[in-house]
């Protein structure tokens, strides 16, 4: 069953449909994570390769401008804790576990879920 998504960014879906191009603000790292979330239909906004403590910030402040209220994040590496204490610092809070998609054939596996505040 594939759920609802929860989010959208005008930009990055207008990116994809060829209609524009990316531009020095584009930040790649949400650009990957929404571009690859689409692709599996992930409920939630997943970011399932690293992410760079300078993309922390934009990250944010791009899900509070397009209305996205909770993203996954599935990655597992050395500094996970440094950047989830990061987005708590930016005010998100880790709610807990839930599946996502890395590819779209593939099983659901384990992801933290934020809340963006």
């Amino acid at each position: 069953m594939i759920e609802s998504i929860t989010y959208c960014i005008k930009e990055f879906d207008k990116i994809l449909a060829g209609v524009s191009k990316p531009d020095k603000n584009t930040n790649y790292t949400l650009f990957g994570a929404y571009e690859a979330s689409i692709s599996v239909c992930n409920k939630y906004l997943n970011f399932q390769q690293t992410i760079f403590d300078e993309d922390i910030e934009p990250i944010v402040n791009s899900c509070r401008k397009n209305g996205i209220h909770e993203f996954t994040i599935s990655y597992e590496k050395i500094g996970l804790f440094k950047t989830l204490e990061a987005f708590e610092k930016l005010g998100c809070k880790i709610e807990g576990f839930t599946k996502a998609r890395r590819y779209p054939d593939a099983k659901p596996m384990r992801a933290l879920k934020l809340l963006v505040l």
